[in-house]
């Protein structure tokens, strides 16, 4: 049913774009695929975040809103690639992750780094997906880092500022001489 409406939306979208048909294919790419390939469909929330017209602005709301969007590729991410894996390795002899719970409580693992060694893939493809998550995590571990670097940066910028605009005009040009607060 919910696949009904959301193709029934994509419709009327396109009809409704009549002239510009091949700008909404252009523009609306990933969503259409998402139709195509159920697995692929969850990401599409992501793109739909991006649109909501709060998080369009810059700053704080802009790091928010990679943090946010961050955070829930991750959680798809390790979704995806568990639920691949769990696929891959279920049937075969001598594997250990057999059902989705171990799957998902290995992908977290792998993606932290910890990788307690409790559960490993053993066939090819899943090694394969292993390690596609592994530069997965170091991918949002740094974005991660990156955007709690840059509020601190910034945080630490407005209260400097804020201590130059409060200074003397004589020590204002030399903070280093201000005395500490």
């Amino acid at each position: 049913m919910a696949y009904a409406l959301v193709l029934l939306d994509v419709l009327i979208r396109v009809v409704l774009a009549r002239k510009a048909t091949r700008a909404f294919f252009r523009r609306y790419w990933f969503e259409l695929v998402g139709l195509l390939l159920p697995l692929l469909r969850p990401f599409v929330i992501i793109i739909y975040l991006w649109r909501i017209p709060a998080f369009r602005r810059s700053g704080t709301t802009l790091r928010v809103r990679l943090l946010i969007t961050t955070l829930m590729f991750m959680f798809m991410f390790v979704y995806f690639i568990s639920s691949a894996v769990w696929l891959v390795e279920r049937g075969v002899p001598g594997a250990n992750i057999v059902n989705l719970d171990d799957a998902i409580w290995w992908g977290f693992a792998t993606l932290s780094t910890v990788g307690y060694g409790d559960f490993v893939p053993v066939t090819a493809v899943g090694r394969i997906l292993a390690v596609c998550l592994m530069m997965g995590g170091i991918a949002i571990v740094g974005t991660t880092t990156a955007l709690v670097v840059s509020v601190l940066t910034e945080q630490l910028n407005r209260r400097k500022d804020a201590l130059t605009d409060e200074l003397p005009p004589d020590k204002a040009a030399n903070p280093a001489e201000a005395p500490a607060t």
